[in-house]
C-alpha cells in the first residue's frame, strides 16, 4: 500500500499537478507590472529634473532682473546708461532687452525683458531725479 502512495505521488509530480511554483504566463504577467511601474517612476523623475531645471532659470533670471535694476538706481539721473531708447544685451543664452524713455524732464520710466529660450521676465520701475525709487506709484 505504501508504494502505491509513492507511486502515485511521484506520478502527480511527473505530470506537475503538485507542484506550486509560477506558470510561465504568471511570470510574464509579473515582469509586465515590475517594468510598467519602473517606467511611471522613470516619466516621474524625468519630469521633477525638468521643473528643477526651469526653477533655477526662473531664479537665474530674477537675479538678473533685481542685478540690472540695482545698477541702474545707482547711476546719477543724467548718466549716459539712463539715455532714452532701446537697448539689447545677449549674456550667455540670455537675452536682455532695456527699454528707457522719460516722462517728464525729472522722471524716467525703464522697462526690462530677460529671457532664457521660452521663459522670460520682465520688470518696469522708475528713475527719479529727486527720490531714490518709484515703483509702482509707491515711494520708498
Amino acid at each position: 500500500m505504501k508504494k502505491m502512495k509513492k507511486y502515485e505521488e511521484l506520478e502527480k509530480t511527473a505530470r506537475g499537478q503538485t507542484q506550486g511554483g509560477f506558470t510561465l504566463i504568471e511570470t510574464l504577467v509579473s515582469w509586465a507590472l515590475v517594468l510598467l511601474g519602473i517606467l511611471f517612476i522613470s516619466r516621474v523623475v524625468i519630469f521633477s529634473l525638468d521643473g528643477l531645471k526651469k526653477t533655477r532659470i526662473r531664479l537665474e533670471i530674477s537675479q538678473k532682473v533685481e542685478s540690472y535694476k540695482n545698477r541702474l538706481l545707482s547711476k546719477p539721473f543724467h548718466s549716459p546708461d539712463l539715455a532714452d531708447g532701446f537697448d539689447c544685451l545677449e549674456e550667455g543664452l540670455y537675452k536682455i532687452d532695456r527699454y528707457i524713455s522719460s516722462i517728464s524732464p525729472t522722471l524716467k520710466k525703464i522697462k526690462f525683458v530677460i529671457s532664457y529660450k521660452i521663459l522670460t521676465r520682465q520688470l518696469i520701475f522708475y528713475k527719479s531725479k529727486f527720490i531714490r525709487e518709484v515703483r509702482n506709484d509707491q515711494r520708498f
